[in-house]
């Protein structure tokens, strides 16, 4: 049976020395591929395991930081993470992690987790924006859309869908998984990155896209346990510019109680120039 939820999906079984393995379910793949979201969730729950084990009890150190370079698709099929504390001071930890698959590295992920700090200057982003009425539920349809979006529930808040030609490029709305499932720090990189690119909005047909580069900072680091599964999330995104078959999108999530969860940056290539 098909992994439904993303904590089924990211599982990882153990092989030591900072290895672990686990399997692509083809309904998590987007085409050809992997979902970029569940790829980051591998890297981080890998690192996440080491990071902790290097960690005296009492010791708490949140998802901070992460970034990713996807070197190359993952197939459905077996898959290898390896991952590695770089240094761990007094209070934050840096670590690495690859995707394998056959032996050659498909996305390199290096992050950062850090415990709380004292702080005399504290200052706090505005509050999620007021979300409009007239929402439009996304559906999944298959053949059409990414194998993935089945496992996530959309309600946009524009109407300028991807491939519809649209004059502008912003992507807002809000999403939660479709079955139920605590939302910790490998779901949250599903979440953030379950949404189109914007700038495909611009086209008036489908065309291949391909994150290479992604950087987030979790602001509000997930609770213990993670945010409830049927929690919604607001997401907004935008195309900073597009050139050259290059995309710098910039995108924000909001959390179930409203307060800024994280931010991103992506750097995606489009083939809308391809001529066959």
């Amino acid at each position: 049976m098909s992994p439904r939820t993303f904590p089924d999906a990211v599982a990882l079984a153990e092989l030591g020395d900072g290895r672990y393995s686990t399997v692509l379910d083809p309904s998590w793949a987007q085409g050809r591929a992997a979902f970029g979201g569940l790829v980051a969730g591998w890297a981080v729950a890998a690192l996440r395991r080491q990071v902790d084990a290097t960690l005296p009890p009492g010791d708490v150190r949140p998802l901070r930081s992460v970034m990713v370079d996807f070197v190359a698709p993952v197939a459905p099929g077996p898959v290898e993470v390896r991952a590695e504390v770089l240094r761990s001071g007094s209070s934050l930890t840096q670590g690495r992690a690859e995707v394998l698959q056959d032996g050659q590295v498909a996305a390199v992920l290096l992050a950062a987790f850090g415990a709380a700090r004292p702080t005399r200057i504290p200052w706090a982003p505005a509050p999620q924006p007021p979300l409009p009425e007239d929402r439009v539920t996304f559906p999944y349809i298959e053949g059409v859309l990414p194998a993935f979006v089945q496992h996530y529930s959309f309600e946009w808040a524009r109407t300028n869908f991807p491939y519809t030609g649209a004059d502008s490029t912003g992507v807002d709305g809000r999403v939660r998984p479709a079955t139920p499932a605590p939302v910790d720090e490998p779901a949250l990189m599903g979440i953030i990155d379950a949404w189109p690119a914007p700038v495909l909005c611009l086209s008036d047909r489908p065309i291949p896209s391909s994150t290479v580069t992604w950087f987030v900072n979790v602001v509000t680091p997930p609770p213990v346990g993670g945010w409830p599964g049927d929690g919604w999330f607001r997401y907004q995104s935008d195309c900073v510019v597009s050139a050259d078959g290059h995309v710098d999108m910039d995108s924000r999530l909001w959390g179930p109680d409203g307060s800024l969860v994280a931010t991103s940056r992506q750097l995606v290539v489009e083939f809308s120039g391809r001529t066959r």
